[in-house]
């Protein structure tokens, strides 16, 4: 039976990776910033499924976080880094806050280093660890680009820069990794029905949750240190 946690996993795309993992097996901790959240969350859940209060713009939670797995597991075989921030009024650069750009990196790539940096000893020590960053088809250069990139016309100020952050950390975290066992990819469910995504969306949370999962348990000779979505691999 793998271990995996997941941050942000009281709903949405979290929720649904947390159910399909421990619909095979799994034992996942369901982490949240809100632990009555990530209790009424795991207790939707069939398998072996425990809600743990993590909130990863607080240090002092990881490290609670971190200590009691480290007193429990012998080592953790996989951690999405699933918690993320959208902030109001992200169009427009002239008018969005700097705080709001703050609050956004310190949730969608200061959160989740801070969270690997913790876990590595955990993380090494499993026969295979993986770590899943979620990222976003919105934080590529080319496809963002107004010269006929995808998404040329969308501007999203701090959430785009955070996750084309979030993916120059994955790659500097997959070169450190190399030395382990462990492999790090980013990866982009696409666009999902959930709170952040919005009803209109063209992918289902199940989509989104089973592309994340592809890189879960990738083989020894899988990808590390690449960005990937629903079609294959992606440009940074």
């Amino acid at each position: 039976m793998a271990t995996a946690l997941i941050t942000g996993a009281n709903r949405g795309l979290g929720l649904e990776c947390a159910r399909q993992l421990a619909a095979a097996g799994h034992h996942v901790f369901l982490s949240s910033r809100d632990l009555e959240a990530a209790t009424a969350a795991a207790a939707q859940l069939s398998g072996e499924v425990e809600p743990l209060l993590l909130d990863i713009t607080k240090p002092a939670t990881i490290q609670a976080a971190v200590k009691d797995l480290a007193n429990r597991l012998p080592h953790l075989d996989l951690l999405i880094n699933n918690a993320g921030i959208y902030p109001p009024g992200d169009e427009n650069p002239v008018t969005v806050d700097a705080d709001a750009m703050e609050q956004t990196l310190l949730s969608n790539v200061a959160g989740p280093h801070r969270l690997i940096q913790s876990l590595v000893p955990l993380l090494a020590a499993a026969p295979a660890a993986r770590i899943v960053n979620v990222s976003s088809g919105l934080g590529s250069f080319e496809y963002c680009d107004p010269r006929g990139g995808e998404f040329a016309s969308y501007i999203g100020v701090c959430y785009s820069t955070s996750k084309a952050a979030l993916n120059m950390l994955t790659l500097s975290w997959a070169k450190i990794l190399t030395r382990t066992r462990v492999k790090v990819n980013a990866v982009s469910p696409g666009w999902c029905r959930t709170e952040m995504g919005g009803s209109s969306a063209p992918r289902s949370v199940e989509e989104g949750a089973a592309t994340l999962l592809k890189f879960a348990f990738l083989p020894e000779d899988g990808p590390n240190g690449r960005f990937f979505g629903a079609d294959g691999e992606m440009p940074w």
